[in-house]
């Protein structure tokens, strides 16, 4: 790469070096237009690519991305997130981005872990983490809605990499306390995992400050009937014997969306041959916190279950028998919307299956109430 300008050199190849597959972008003359010729292309201008099918063409090869930079001399560059290049990023813009960071982070109960930072050519900032293995996370605008300033950068979705140059004329560049070669990269919390794998409208209600109606407890019952996960780690010693520890942390999330006290959770863990009341009301006290239940995917990671993949609510919007049992009995009553959501939560439901995400960021209030 003697060719090219000794930072590009540098970057792309530390950039091939960590396994991101890269994409050519158009770039920006000095008049601030593209370079693609296109007088309309105005706030992607710099932004998208120069070569088709870009997410099946993009590479982490050396020789390739040098091909690249040859045949499109000054282009900006772009780092196809998702699981191939084991990134996902969270694209914070201004002004409302870090504010947005502060709720999402509340709305999770922990703060993000500190990580990767490219500084945008707007002044916004791309946070990076490692995608989660296995897990199904989906590019969103405003994280579905919920928080402006905040898009997720997943499968089929890029962001632009220093030292490309934005419409402003100023450069990408790594934050320098968080430069890719003086730190890694970190895992995304399994908290936010949860919250990003979640239907739009259950994350509504699940972090609304308005509590769930309890379940009856003839209803929640039914839980190991819906979940045969749960119904083989709870009908015996042999069964319970099987389950990992942070898979019993699940079933606590999972006791604690359907009841308000710790009498299911300590009916769960009974089979247990280790069994110890103590420790049971210990780790429900230590779970107090759990914003979120499980999902099952989650749960899978723990301890994969060839039932659980043939599952419905598996790959339901639902994601978790506790929203799926609510639904089911929301639905046994005449309500249209899951048992115990609060009532304005009908409201969200069928707009957002009406007019999806443009309902939602049309209606502030509910969106605010909501959380």
């Amino acid at each position: 790469m003697e060719s090219l300008n000794p930072q590009l050199s540098s970057e792309l190849t530390l950039y091939t070096k960590m396994g991101w597959r890269l994409i050519p972008l158009h770039s920006v003359r000095p008049d601030g237009r593209c370079t693609c010729g296109d007088s309309h292309c105005e706030k992607n201008a710099g932004k998208h690519p120069r070569i088709s099918a870009w997410q099946k063409n993009a590479s982490a090869d050396l020789g390739q991305v040098t091909r690249w930079a040859t045949q499109f001399p000054g282009c900006n560059w772009g780092l196809a997130c998702g699981e191939e290049s084991n990134v996902l990023a969270l694209d914070i813009d201004m002004p409302f981005g870090l504010d947005s960071l502060k709720e999402l982070e509340s709305a999770i109960g922990e703060e993000l872990p500190e990580t990767v930072i490219n500084l945008t050519g707007s002044g916004g900032q791309h946070w990076l983490y490692h995608y989660p293995k296995g897990r199904h996370i989906t590019n969103a605008v405003k994280l579905k809605g919920l928080f402006d300033g905040i898009d997720v950068r997943s499968n089929n979705g890029y962001i632009v990499l220093p030292p490309s140059i934005h419409q402003t004329g100023r450069h990408y560049e790594w934050d320098v306390a968080h430069h890719p070669e003086g730190m890694g990269i970190a895992a995304l919390p399994e908290t936010l995992i949860h919250y990003l794998e979640s239907d739009p409208v259950l994350q509504f209600a699940q972090i609304s400050s308005e509590p769930w109606k309890p379940l009856p407890i003839e209803v929640a019952a039914r839980l190991p009937e819906v979940c045969e996960r749960l119904g083989k780690s709870v009908a015996d010693a042999d069964g319970a014997a099987q389950v990992k520890y942070p898979e019993w942390i699940g079933f606590a999330s999972w006791a604690r969306a359907a009841v308000a006290d710790s009498s299911l959770f300590d009916e769960w863990s009974r089979p247990y041959p280790k069994y110890n009341a103590r420790e049971v009301q210990k780790k429900w006290k230590d779970t107090e916190d759990q914003v979120i239940p499980y999902t099952c995917q989650t749960m899978q990671t723990h301890r994969p279950l060839p039932e659980c993949e043939t599952c419905p609510i598996f790959q339901s919007k639902y994601r978790n028998p506790v929203a799926f049992l609510r639904a089911e009995y929301g639905q046994e009553l005449g309500l249209n919307r899951p048992y115990g959501a609060p009532s304005y939560v009908e409201a969200i439901q069928e707009g957002y299956e009406s007019d999806g995400v443009e309902w939602l960021q049309g209606h502030k209030d509910l969106v605010d109430k909501a959380r």
